[in-house]
């Protein structure tokens, strides 16, 4: 009985896997089908093809993510947070930058300012990705760091 139990219980784990490549990012996948609610999502007006939606985030350092889904699969999260205070946002985005570089090899820093500082990773260590993004800025008291994995199939 415990074994036809475990054999169901299997069966249903892999039924629902994704069966392809793909990438994990703050518990989404990118390249896997959306699991969120379809009827949430807004279509991107530069592509139709392109659903997007927005998902708040729960035991992350980040505070928000933006999905773009096409048709049906994930293929971009965007993982925001904003800060109040110059010096600690200047101290997250050091640790980020050293992050991403350990985990998906080094990005080149565009601009070298306080206003403004972008990372781009054009060829990131994984089969899935194309592209890893880091957008950080600050202007008077708010600013906001921001991560964009964009998959390859989104770049093509």
């Amino acid at each position: 009985m415990k074994r036809v139990l475990l054999l169901l219980v299997l069966l249903f784990g892999v039924s629902f896997a994704c069966d392809q490549s793909y990438e994990t990012i703050e518990g989404i996948k990118i390249g896997c089908p959306y699991d969120g609610d379809f009827s949430a999502g807004v279509v991107k007006e530069d592509n139709a093809k392109v659903t997007i939606y927005e998902r708040s985030l729960e035991n992350s350092f980040f505070d928000s993510a933006i999905i773009e889904v096409m048709d049906g699969k994930v293929e971009s999260v965007s993982l925001s947070k904003i800060f109040n205070d110059l010096d600690i946002l200047k101290k997250e985005r050091e640790g980020l930058f050293k992050s991403l570089d350990h985990q998906w090899g080094k990005g080149g820093v565009i601009g070298d300012n306080e206003a403004l500082i972008i990372c781009v990773n054009k060829t990131p260590r994984s089969e899935y990705l194309a592209s890893i993004i880091v957008m950080s800025s600050f202007i008077e008291s708010a600013g906001i760091l921001q991560v964009t994995y964009a998959s390859k199939q989104l770049s093509d």
